[in-house]
């Protein structure tokens, strides 16, 4: 994926089990899997299936270097790739 490249995903689940030091992990209706940011749980915790979903690279070089956007409520997240 490109730096502009963005792409158009349904959230699938978000595990019920997480480490707050870790972050979460959240699965994609493709069967991919993002690893959340700690400090951005609180706002995917409301998040539901099905929830539209736009993911872009960040253009810093973070650890986690993806932005995860709700397309229904604006909100955006950090997150990562989950290998």
């Amino acid at each position: 994926m490109g730096l502009d490249d963005m792409q158009e995903v349904l959230m699938y689940e978000i595990e019920d089990e997480y480490d707050y030091d870790d972050g979460e992990i959240m699965t994609l209706s493709d069967g991919r899997q993002l690893l959340i940011n700690p400090g951005d749980i609180p706002t995917t915790i409301c998040w539901s299936a099905a929830t539209p979903l736009e993911i872009r690279k960040a253009k810093d070089t973070s650890f986690f270097n993806l932005l995860v956007r709700n397309k229904l409520t604006q909100q955006e997240i950090r997150a990562r790739w989950e290998e």
